[in-house]
């Protein structure tokens, strides 16, 4: 197994969930992690905590090895008021899908992304057949309860997806648009006609929030791991609004179509 490292300057108690969520790391671990102090210079320059799992790199202990190591700092964190945490890697063991996925993980299509290896991408938007038309129900999880009949009914999103669907709705939106051959992204800058406007940085952070959902990922490890690749990113969204089956869909009616001529 492989897996990512964090760096916490200054920190010198050992983290609980609570610590973990105040440091916006969180999302990074499935479990409380192991922990070393580094008494001379870290990633930062300065002593602080090194959080990650034990065995992670063949059985190799937690420990700084910069000539070993890739450590960048950590933009998840930066987002939140006097926190910095640095993420790395072992360089030549770099963590991949198996290592990463979350054991709530969504059903989704596989995606080849930079590393050469596919990841999982969650279906938002999915597609089912019936009656002879192809129509679309929100397929993220949702609480069920129970009346006073008896009757169970679907009510609200779970929080931890709630983000997900206005991205699958609006990109919907534009890939009708912009897509009607039914397989390209095209135009990334382009204006939708609700007047919706996808730039790069959009789909860039659009597409780390769908594999965020299955894999212990931001966009630091992303990009340490070289995953998105500018002409591929848009497969990504394609995928969790469920155009595979969208495609393989209008091939069959085609087919149908030309049988029947």
């Amino acid at each position: 197994m492989a897996g990512f490292l964090y760096f916490v300057p200054d920190l010198v108690d050992l983290p609980d969930a609570a610590k973990l969520r105040a440091l916006g790391l969180d999302y990074a671990f499935g479990r409380l992690p192991a922990a070393r102090f580094i008494t001379a210079a870290g990633p930062s320059g300065g002593p602080g905590l090194l959080l990650g799992e034990e065995g992670w790199a063949d059985g190799t202990a937690i420990g700084y090895y910069p000539d070993r190591q890739t450590f960048r700092q950590n933009v998840e964190t930066s987002k939140r008021p006097n926190v910095r945490t640095w993420v790395g890697l072992w360089t030549q063991r770099r963590p991949g899908p198996e290592d990463l996925l979350r054991r709530d993980a969504l059903s989704g299509w596989p995606v080849r992304l930079g590393d050469g290896q596919e990841w999982l991408v969650p279906v938002a938007r999915r597609f089912v057949e019936q009656f002879d038309e192809l129509r679309y129900y929100n397929a993220l999880p949702h609480s069920v309860d129970v009346d006073e009949a008896g009757r169970w009914t679907r009510r609200s999103m779970v929080g931890a997806y709630a983000g997900l669907w206005p991205i699958a709705e609006r990109f919907w939106d534009w890939y009708i648009a912009h897509a009607p051959g039914g397989d390209a992204v095209g135009d990334t800058d382009a204006a939708a006609p609700s007047g919706s406007t996808w730039t790069d940085q959009e789909i860039y952070e659009s597409a780390v929030t769908a594999l965020a959902v299955n894999y212990h990922l931001g966009p630091a490890e992303v990009g340490l791991l070289g995953l998105l690749v500018d002409s591929r990113a848009g497969d990504i969204l394609k995928a969790l609004i469920d155009v595979p089956t969208l495609i393989e869909w209008s091939k069959k009616k085609a087919l149908a179509a030309a049988a029947g001529t």
